[in-house]
């Protein structure tokens, strides 16, 4: 952590809380972006999406768009065993 304090200085500590504040702020975007996107696609757990990705971030972020393409293509069966 010494190279932290030799390159920022005494701005190190704010340095790491803003960085802080944006992973967070970043994360809180893509739960909220993930959830009306679920609401959107059909999915029949938004709420669980939305706590994934806030806990897992990126993770739960890249979980979701792999995932994702499945709720269409079920909603397409759907409705086409509906007519």
């Amino acid at each position: 952590m010494d190279w932290m304090f030799d390159t920022f200085g005494s701005f190190a500590w704010a340095f790491m809380i803003s960085c802080w504040i944006l992973f967070f702020g970043i994360g809180i975007l893509f739960a909220y972006y993930i959830h009306k996107d679920s609401i959107r696609k059909g999915s029949q757990n938004p709420e669980i999406w939305l706590l994934m990705v806030i806990i897992l971030n990126f993770v739960g972020v890249i979980l979701y768009f792999v995932v994702r393409n499945n709720y269409s293509q079920t909603q397409v069966i759907e409705k086409t065993e509906e007519r």
